[in-house]
């Protein structure tokens, strides 16, 4: 599931040139559950 969501993301990143932190960080927290903080954390991250 978590490499669908990714490979999505990466598409939609891809396709509209849209920053990757925009839409990773709130499919992080809303989709797969991941604290807030932790999710813009990891965004940094990568």
């Amino acid at each position: 599931m978590r490499y669908l969501i990714g490979f999505f993301i990466a598409l939609y990143i891809i396709l509209t040139g849209v920053g990757a932190g925009t839409i990773t960080v709130p499919v992080l927290a809303l989709f797969l559950c991941v604290p807030a903080p932790e999710a813009k954390s990891q965004s940094l991250k990568h």
